[in-house]
């Protein structure tokens, strides 16, 4: 199998210099996104990336997934179906304010609405994102791949 082992040879050393940095065919970078509309990725102080030569990948992308769902007792097996929970609790101990109430535990049955009718299965870049690109085509295109994650509490607003 000769032509197998050439093959495994060029695929390492390819790798190996992209890794190296010392492929012009593609090479990774980190950007930090900078704008929104238009989109605008800065690389370095002297270099940014506009919209045009960017190829953004389905994780970097805002994407809501809706949820089937309705409320008329189908079945999954039927068709399509929608769940809500029945939480049953007790509690551990009183909690009565410095009332002085006497030692009691409360028993608390909640049905939970609906689930939601849609998820955010990815969220959209935002300013201050670092992302992770790849040079392809000698510089021609860049391909957003990821975005280094951190823990943000900004909720976007839900399009209709």
């Amino acid at each position: 199998m000769a032509g197998w082992d050439e093959f495994l040879e060029i695929v390492t050393n390819h790798v190996l210099n992209v890794l190296n940095q010392e492929s012009d065919d593609m090479i990774f970078l980190t950007g930090e996104v900078v704008q929104i509309n238009p989109l605008k990725i800065k690389i370095n102080e002297q270099f940014s990336l506009d919209e045009d030569s960017l190829l953004l990948s389905a994780t970097v992308k805002e994407t809501w997934i809706d949820i089937p769902t309705t409320t008329d007792g189908v079945t999954p097996e039927d068709g399509i179906f929608m769940h809500r929970h029945h939480i049953s609790a007790d509690t551990d101990e009183a909690n009565d304010g410095g009332q002085g109430a006497q030692n009691h535990k409360h028993h608390i049955e909640i049905d939970t609405e609906f689930a939601l009718p849609k998820i955010r299965l990815w969220r959209g870049l935002i300013v201050g994102d670092v992302v992770r690109l790849l040079k392809v085509q000698g510089g021609q295109f860049y391909f957003v791949m990821e975005r280094e994650e951190t823990i943000t509490n900004e909720t976007p607003e839900v399009k209709e």
